[in-house]
C-alpha cells in the first residue's frame, strides 16, 4: 500500500510516509463503514465489454471511490477527500471468459 498526499487547491499528489487521522469515535465509525463499502463495491464490480477497453489499448482498469461523494449530505468542500484506487489487469481464461485480476496501482 502507498499512501499520497495532495496539498489544497493543488494538484500534484506526493507520496507521505505517515498518515494521521484525528477524529472522534463517530467519525471513526463512519471511516471503517466506508472503506467496507469501498471494499465491496471495487470488488463486485463486473467488466464484461473487452472489447471497447481494448480498442482504447488497455488491458489494465482503474476503479476509485471518494469519501466525499459518499458523504455528500455531510461533506464540506473544506473536509479532506480519500480516495480509494483499485487496479485490475483482464486475462483471458481458457474457455475464453475475461476475468479482472487484482494488481498493484503504479
Amino acid at each position: 500500500m502507498e499512501l499520497y498526499g495532495e496539498k489544497k487547491r493543488g494538484n500534484k499528489s506526493f507520496k507521505i510516509q505517515d498518515l494521521t487521522i484525528a477524529c472522534n469515535l463517530e467519525e471513526l465509525d463512519k471511516l471503517i463503514y466506508f472503506l467496507s463499502y469501498a471494499r465491496v463495491s471495487l470488488s463486485g464490480e463486473k467488466y464484461s465489454d473487452h472489447d471497447d477497453i481494448v480498442k482504447l489499448g488497455e488491458d489494465k482498469i482503474v476503479c476509485h471511490r471518494h469519501y466525499c461523494f459518499w458523504d455528500k449530505k455531510n461533506w464540506e468542500n473544506e473536509d479532506s477527500d480519500i480516495i480509494v484506487i483499485t487496479s485490475f489487469k483482464a486475462e483471458i481464461k481458457e474457455n475464453g471468459e475475461i476475468e479482472w485480476v487484482d494488481i498493484d496501482n503504479d
